[in-house]
């Protein structure tokens, strides 16, 4: 209830909290679901991150590791399909809300406006230790946030 301060556009309507918050395919309880899956990965909130300035546009891919784990972030920022290649060792997690892509035998086909989280663990220690590949950028996150998906997933796209 209540009055807002402002006038809001009749457009805008639909996507007030509470009717979201009865929409399970909201933009809202997608994004919700999203942020319960990432406080379960501290490496996602806590860990170093590394970005790969030579990922094929136009994807967007970041990993974020520690001294356990390395985890690979693709986000597909086009409309159509796109591939990302990587090592035979990696494996896509498959309980991250909204996530699409499929692993391949040379890498990762991500659907338009689609991403993926990667399980890298097994590439970590490599890079770890200084073996950075070219165009890797490394710096601390200073950051408590994270990229926003643009597409929940195959069957749960969020209204508005």
């Amino acid at each position: 209830g209540g009055e807002p301060w402002i006038p809001v556009a009749q457009e805008h309507r639909p996507l007030a909290v509470d009717l979201q918050e009865r929409d399970l395919d909201s933009v809202l309880n997608f994004f919700r679901a999203l942020m319960r899956w990432r406080r379960a990965w501290p490496v996602l909130r806590l860990g170093q991150e590394v970005s790969h300035r030579d990922a094929p546009d136009p994807l967007l891919v970041f990993d974020r590791c520690d001294g356990e784990r390395r985890l690979t972030v693709a986000l597909n920022v086009s409309l159509s399909e796109r591939f990302l290649p990587v090592e035979p060792s990696a494996r896509l997690l498959p309980d991250v809300p909204g996530a699409g892509g499929e692993m391949g035998e040379h890498g990762l086909r991500l659907p338009g406006l689609g991403f993926a989280v990667l399980d890298r663990t097994a590439e970590a220690g490599r890079a770890d230790h200084g073996e950075q590949g070219r165009g890797a950028s490394v710096h601390p996150s200073r950051s408590r946030g994270m990229a926003l998906p643009a597409s929940p997933g195959p069957d749960r796209r969020p209204k508005g």
